[in-house]
């Protein structure tokens, strides 16, 4: 059951979602601060969602409160907490159970993520040993107070582990994996940009780590998508996809045979997040970078295609004996 506190904080929500303009007040009150090229990118979001700026406080108040209740309540009072406003089906994710391999359960930061995270695996425990994979507050700040909610919630547990995204910690996953246990993921950050690919999502162009399929292809795992959207009462419904390579198939011991089969497996991951979130995209942690970002496929005008063509044609790169068939995959 949710604290009165709680309850207020949901429902003044509801008045911060009346906003129709930018409220620097608002913004003061959520302690958030946000920049001109972010709060740009969560206008555009807002306008791919076709709602005004009041609903993306509306979220942000809600999500304080929901990570400020987590980060408050003891170990009974939070089991409480999951249960009153747990609304999902978990069909798909006991389904995933059931099957002898490892689970990695990928989700985006996105909606009620925390508390989602704690629900399934509170749903998994006893069944399957689950193991949540982030980055430690070190490498990203941001993390501390998740962190700080797992060690009180699973300190002392044995059956739910936290491994730090680190050298030591991806050996631990895969161990992991490879004994058929789960691990929660959060695909849609990275490390190193020159280690991404760009795949397209939501409208805009993603830069995407591969390290969920390269997780899944070496310990012979399945991937299992899931969203977890935020309901009016401060309630939370965690959605999941079907389940992605369920079946690895022979691939070359070469690295570009190996890296093209994980991209194309994070295409599916990406996509079926797409699926899920539809375009309700203001509950998206990176709401407030990635709408700035370039469309995956700029538009040309077609007064304008030959003059790209006659350059790609021309570019000594690619010059080739036109007279000549040429193979493409």
């Amino acid at each position: 059951m949710a604290s009165i506190r709680y309850r207020a904080l949901v429902a003044l929500s509801e008045i911060f979602g009346r906003s129709r303009r930018r409220s620097h007040f608002v913004e003061r009150v959520l302690q958030a601060r946000y920049s001109t090229e972010a709060y740009a990118s969560i206008e555009a979001a807002c306008a791919f969602q076709s709602v005004a700026i009041g609903e993306f406080y509306r979220w942000k108040s809600v999500q304080w409160a929901a990570m400020t209740e987590a980060l408050r309540l003891d170990t009974d009072g939070m089991t409480d907490f999951l249960v009153s406003h747990d609304r999902s089906s978990y069909a798909e994710l006991d389904d995933a159970l059931r099957r002898p391999k490892g689970i990695l359960v990928a989700t985006p930061h996105y909606g009620h993520f925390l508390v989602a995270i704690a629900a399934i695996s509170d749903r998994t425990a006893g069944r399957k040993v689950v193991n949540l994979f982030f980055d430690p507050p070190e490498k990203h700040s941001a993390n501390r107070d998740f962190a700080e909610f797992c060690e009180r919630r699973y300190g002392k547990s044995d059956t739910v582990e936290v491994i730090f995204n680190n050298r030591s910690g991806l050996v631990r996953a895969i161990k992991a994996l490879r004994r058929g246990e789960l691990v929660v993921i959060m695909p849609d950050v990275f490390d190193n940009i020159d280690e991404t690919f760009e795949m397209p999502f939501l409208g805009r162009s993603r830069s995407v780590a591969l390290g969920t399929a390269t997780l899944a292809r070496i310990s012979d795992s399945i991937i299992l998508p899931m969203v977890s959207k935020y309901e009016r009462g401060g309630c939370f419904n965690s959605h999941f996809g079907g389940v992605i390579g369920a079946a690895h198939p022979e691939i070359g011991p070469d690295r570009v045979s190996q890296t093209q089969y994980d991209y194309a497996l994070m295409r599916k991951v990406f996509s079926a997040f797409e699926s899920l979130i539809g375009r309700e995209v203001i509950p998206w942690q990176y709401a407030r970078d990635h709408f700035n970002a370039p469309s995956p496929l700029p538009d040309v005008a077609p007064d304008q295609l030959d003059a790209y063509l006659r350059m790609f044609a021309e570019d000594p790169r690619v010059k080739v004996d036109l007279t000549s068939p040429i193979a493409l995959d």
